[in-house]
């Protein structure tokens, strides 16, 4: 256990009992979470800062906030709260995708606006290439779940990036490749390669079946 070296930060004298608290540290083989809780209550209690903390106990910063962060750390609880965000949120875009190509088709933007270019500029801020992409990622996310079976839900990044290959390619890749455990990087790469064939009368059975 690294030695510390306690003193009274100056000018913050009501702190004196918590900073030499730390010589439990001296005394007891406190566990990395133990110790992070202590540094995490000095910090959040007194306000004391990681580098004034750094100073007075004689720790590196970089020990003081591996510390901190293992004490801090989700519980398997709180990933999995975490984690029916994410997965929820993988939707969203699918659904504004849908709106946005609901707006195009059956010209909803001409109650106020020229074009759906204008529409998408004055209303939503962004481009009409960036709504069209949109669409896309949203209609090539939709045609994998339904076409592969094995196929889980795809975030934006990724169905973007297929949304460049034809349809019957999109199902194609989806099926010849795991796109969950996929980066985005990865996804680019493959992509770029295009797969050499087009397998259009498959397409067609399975989109028929």
């Amino acid at each position: 256990m690294t030695t510390v070296r306690c003193e009274i930060i100056e000018g913050q004298p009501e702190v004196l009992q918590s900073i030499t608290g730390a010589e439990n540290l001296q005394r007891k083989d406190w566990s990395l979470v133990e110790e992070g809780e202590y540094y995490h209550n000095v910090h959040g209690v007194n306000s004391i800062s990681y580098r004034e903390m750094s100073k007075s106990f004689g720790i590196p910063i970089s020990r003081i906030s591996y510390a901190i962060n293992a004490f801090t750390k989700l519980s398997p609880d709180e990933l999995e709260k975490c984690e029916v965000v994410i997965e929820s949120g993988k939707q969203v875009f699918i659904e504004v995708g849908n709106a946005l190509r609901e707006i195009r088709d059956r010209k909803g933007y001409r109650h106020k606006y020229g074009t759906f270019e204008e529409y998408c500029k004055q209303r939503w801020g962004f481009s009409v290439s960036g709504a069209y992409k949109q669409i896309k990622a949203s209609e090539a996310a939709q045609l994998i779940q339904q076409n592969v079976d094995t196929c889980p839900q795809i975030d934006y990044g990724k169905a973007r990036t297929v949304a460049t290959l034809t349809p019957p390619q999109q199902v194609a890749f989806a099926e010849t490749h795991d796109i969950s455990e996929m980066t985005s990087r990865e996804v680019e790469k493959a992509v770029k390669g295009r797969l050499r064939f087009q397998p259009t009368l498959f397409f067609h059975r399975r989109c028929q079946s």
